[in-house]
């Protein structure tokens, strides 16, 4: 047959790729080393510790961006593989899961990042590959959900968790990958999800084809199982308006029921009042519009009544007002000094306020560190305001030591609170008037922290009360 490379054609176009116009691709170093592996593991899987240990080897010596040898290596296999011309399928399959595991490169902070940077050169081109592999009708010997599933979690685990875009390329991949295989949900591909164009809409089309596989892909994290910092957990409700309008009554039908499962429910049971179940949905508006968007969407099923009964004894209950302080400071700021003073410093006022215990008994809503903590936590905030503190007790203080919100109130007020960044809740002239229910303070250490007013200033030098900055605390001590 006549082959194209012999036919006579202007010199300048023929080149080794046999594309007109296109320069020859870069001669690949590493393909005779990574051929011989990929033999080696179809041959014998047992190999691949192997084939691990001479990768190490490699990479002891050699730069990381050699990764883009590998990356070519693959696309072309790829591309036979989506032509259905390859049959080395348990060779392709233990090459993809050592080459995206990264287990070949040693654990360190700066490699991970290297292994993104080169991501982020070929990760565009490795998702069309992937997705021409997954449309195509591959023999069911090819074991295309075991390295199609490794290569999308290569995008996970070849990137640190500052390169987020490096699981854009990966996002698209997401529903035709589980279309083909229903039952191999990664829970990476939540992560891809959040970096979607439309993640709502992204998440919606997750869940619908969850509903239609009957799996469940995020019905248990937009429930709060696990992380209820999750994108979709934290954006629940606008998740469930996109995805029922996609969903036939089949489908309602089985994210009712999967709801049902998640809270270990049988149909019928609406007077379910189990103290935690309860104490849960008090706490969490996402939750519980979730069961009145479901409930709504589908009225009539059995399961729909058992939704429907969780809501009104999940309605959150007021909170009891406190009786208002014997002790009332206008100040906030120095109110929190005196409270670190004698609730963490001195372990005298007690109960010791714990940020996690405080917001695991938190009724009204979900407290988390992730979410909450890049601010003082309003709830905490308010506990503090309102606490009273024994006259008795405030009479003892001498000293207050104020620290750039390195205190130990302030871990459990403002978790993240960045000395570099963040400022103090500063102290006002309401504080003047304090200073009435601490007879005994003879010293002030690092109140410049909180941005003093002028007046009071002058009103604790008129008092006698020393204030001294903590870096002359420091050079004295």
């Amino acid at each position: 047959m006549f082959s194209f490379f012999r036919k006579k054609t202007n010199p300048a176009a023929k080149l080794s790729d046999g594309y007109s116009g296109t320069p020859p691709p870069e001669p690949n170093p590493l393909a005779a080393m990574l051929g011989h592996n990929l033999a080696q593991l179809q041959q014998d899987p047992a190999s691949r510790k192997a084939v691990r240990r001479e990768w190490l080897k490699y990479f002891e010596q050699h730069p990381i961006a050699d990764l883009r040898h590998y990356y070519t290596f693959l696309f072309r296999i790829l591309q036979q593989a989506a032509a259905q011309q390859w049959q080395q399928w348990q060779g392709l399959d233990e090459f993809a899961a050592l080459f995206a595991q990264r287990l070949f490169i040693a654990e360190r902070y700066d490699n991970t990042r290297q292994t993104g940077e080169v991501l982020a050169q070929y990760g565009a081109q490795l998702a069309e590959h992937l997705a021409a592999a997954t449309a195509a009708p591959l023999p069911p010997e090819s074991r295309a959900a075991n390295w199609l599933g490794s290569l999308l979690d290569l995008y996970f685990h070849h990137s640190t968790h500052d390169q987020p875009e490096n699981f854009i390329p990966a996002a698209a991949l997401v529903r035709p990958y589980l279309q083909r295989f229903p039952e191999q949900y990664s829970g990476f591909f939540e992560s891809y999800l959040e970096q979607a164009p439309d993640p709502i809409a992204a998440f919606a089309a997750l869940l619908a084809l969850g509903a239609q596989n009957r799996q469940d892909y995020c019905l248990s994290q937009m429930f709060g199982d696990g992380d209820t910092d999750s994108y979709p957990y934290q954006h629940a409700a606008a998740i469930f308006q996109a995805t029922l309008p996609q969903c036939g009554a089949t489908e309602i039908a089985t994210l009712q029921q999967q709801v049902l499962e998640e809270f270990d429910l049988a149909e019928n049971a609406a007077n379910d009042s189990r103290p935690e179940l309860m104490k849960w949905l008090k706490r969490s508006r996402p939750v519980r519009e979730n069961i009145r968007l479901l409930a709504e969407a589908a009225p009539d099923t059995p399961a729909a009544a058992t939704l429907r009964g969780l809501l009104p004894a999940a309605k959150p209950s007021k909170p009891a007002k406190a009786a208002p302080p014997q002790t009332p400071f206008r100040d906030t700021a120095l109110k929190l000094a005196v409270i670190d003073e004698l609730m963490y410093r001195r372990d005298t006022l007690a109960p010791r306020l714990d940020f996690d215990r405080f917001a695991a008994d938190c009724e009204t809503r979900v407290i988390s560190r992730d979410t909450d903590g890049y601010a003082p936590v309003p709830e905490i905030l308010d506990y503090f305001t309102r606490l009273d503190i024994p006259p008795e007790m405030l009479a003892t203080i001498e000293e207050l030591h104020i620290e750039d919100g390195c205190s130990p109130l302030y871990a459990e007020l403002w978790p993240y609170y960045d000395p570099g960044c963040d400022q103090m809740i500063p102290v006002t002239r309401a504080a003047i008037a304090d200073l009435a229910h601490l007879p005994k303070l003879k010293r002030i250490i690092g109140l410049e922290s909180l941005d003093p007013p002028a007046e009071l200033l002058a009103e604790l030098k008129k008092r006698g009360i020393e204030v001294l900055t903590r870096e002359a605390y420091d050079e004295e001590a």
